[in-house]
């Protein structure tokens, strides 16, 4: 609607006072039936103490009130009971007021007692000296918006179950079906290889190919399979299935990866491990894709009944043009579902990615552990070997290390000082070999458990253990899950006893 053209003009020369006053006038008529004409919004104007000055029909219709029921009224009565109670408006106006605007999202109160969900901006308005006349105010119906939104996260949230669930068979799957064929290869593979000396050079070349492409294709299928689902997850928890990752993540990529993470983490339900495992692998996926980092660092820690895991890089940090793809919009998806948030912050110098849970009822580690944890005695030549085996272990309920050797004969010492319940013993020794160190320390202490770990796979190897007294063999290409489980499984075919102290 253009300005009455006939009406006087506040810049002209030949303005006087009464010309300026009508012009004012005619100015906020003509703001008044603008803001009439909106019928969308509920436009509405507010003295300094929150009273209501002005009314158009957009509030009408989305507030119920009629001009004559509500000007001169406190704005507070929009608000719901508990909201009004707390101080909300008042806190609202006083942010207004400091810092020009106010804007958030909230349910507020119909006249007919309905709530629905308000989209709201409050503007201080102030005189050409800077004192505040009062306050504008804007509110829109936003709750198809919010309903239409809870519906996409709600059908988001069944997908990611969906996708979970069926990752979860895949994974297995490949591990019931697809390993114990390879396996089989295998030792088809090595009948043949014992008649090999009938064969041509050629075809025993061929033949040790086909074995070490066996080998590789059994380990890309098992890691595939752990990367679908760790069994980790359910078997030991979420410290120490972030860890293998890790470890992985920095064989195959080269970046340093490194986690901090509380001993007393414990147990949390399955959704919010799963969830939390997602955000590191998402986490790192990107880091490895974009971030052009040569480290990772993934941190743990809990405060106030809240877990917060945060991913860092040292990269080149989020470009301008950066917006979410999938995998983080389906990161925000799983957290929201389990009450928690997704922060991400950017510069030039690397990236953090927070992730937030509750973790309220949580089972502490020292809750949920058996009241004597069982005891072991890690022995490998090589020190990375027995790290490794130590972080792996690190945080694991039920077990603590209570040494380490890197000869047989130390082993056999360090066996005699700490009474181990089961000793984690390598073949490949200096001096005593990890056979005879196997059939020293279990004459000693009859009780203890050995379990062979070695980069020999051959039947023989087996045997050999075996005789020698070991409970069980187990290949360093297996480690991770398997010699968690293998861990387990002779916990439970023990007899307890207790440690040495």
């Amino acid at each position: 609607m253009p300005l009455d053209e006939k009406a006087p003009r506040a810049n002209s020369k030949e303005d006087t006072p009464l010309e300026n006053l009508k012009a004012g006038i005619h100015a906020e008529q003509y703001l008044r039936l603008r803001m009439d004409a909106v019928k969308d919004y509920a436009i509405f104007m507010l003295d300094p103490q929150g009273k209501i000055t002005s009314w158009n029909q957009g509030a009408e219709r989305v507030k119920g009130y009629r001009a004559a029921e509500i000007i001169g009224k406190h704005f507070s009565c929009f608000y719901p009971e508990e909201d009004a109670r707390s101080g909300k408006p008042q806190r609202e106006l006083e942010i207004a007021a400091r810092e020009g605007s106010f804007e958030q999202e909230g349910w507020r109160v119909r006249k007919d007692g309905s709530r629905f969900w308000a989209d709201v901006v409050i503007t201080a308005l102030r005189d050409p000296r800077g004192a505040l006349v009062g306050f504008a105010k804007i509110t829109r119906d936003a709750t198809e918006r919010m309903r239409a939104e809870e519906a996409r996260r709600e059908l988001s949230v069944k997908l990611l179950r969906l996708q979970d669930e069926e990752r979860r068979k895949i994974s297995r799957q490949l591990h019931d079906i697809t390993g114990p064929v390879i396996s089989s290869v295998l030792m088809n593979l090595a009948i043949v290889e014992s008649d090999s000396g009938a064969l041509s050079e050629d075809s025993r070349l061929a033949l040790r190919e086909a074995e070490a492409l066996a080998r590789r294709c059994s380990s890309e299928i098992r890691t595939m399979s752990y990367l679908l689902h760790p069994p980790l997850l359910a078997e030991v928890g979420l410290a120490a299935a972030v860890q293998w990752f890790l470890d992985g993540f920095s064989q195959h990529t080269g970046i340093r990866a490194h986690l901090e993470a509380p001993a007393d983490l414990g147990r949390l339900p399955d959704e919010k491990e799963i969830s939390l495992f997602r955000v590191v692998q998402e986490c790192l996926t990107n880091i490895h894709r974009h971030a052009n980092s040569q480290t990772a660092l993934v941190r743990m820690h809990i405060r106030d009944e809240k877990l917060t895991l945060e991913v860092i890089d040292r990269g080149t940090g989020f470009t301008p043009e950066f917006a979410e793809g999938i995998g983080i919009r389906g990161m925000r998806e799983r957290l929201h579902e389990l009450g928690g948030n997704l922060e991400i912050a950017s510069t030039a110098t690397g990236s953090t990615v927070r992730a937030t849970v509750p973790i309220a009822g949580r089972q502490k580690a020292a809750e949920s552990a058996a009241k004597t944890k069982v005891r072991l005695l890690l022995v490998d030549d090589h020190e990375v070997v027995r790290q490794g085996l130590a972080s792996l272990l690190q945080g694991v309920e039920g077990f603590e290390i209570c040494g380490q050797a890197a000869s047989g004969e130390d082993a056999i010492r360090e066996a005699d000082r700490s009474v181990p319940d089961i000793v984690i013993m390598d073949l490949r020794l200096p001096g005593i070999d990890g056979l005879q160190a196997t059939r020293s320390i279990l004459k000693a202490h009859p009780q203890t458990d050995v379990l062979i770990f070695t980069v020999d796979q051959s039947e023989q190897v087996l045997r050999e253990a075996l005789k020698a007294g070991a409970r069980g063999c187990l290949t360093k290409t297996d480690a991770g899950s398997s010699l968690l489980s293998m861990l387990k499984t002779l916990v439970a075919e023990r007899h307890p006893h207790p440690g040495a102290n």
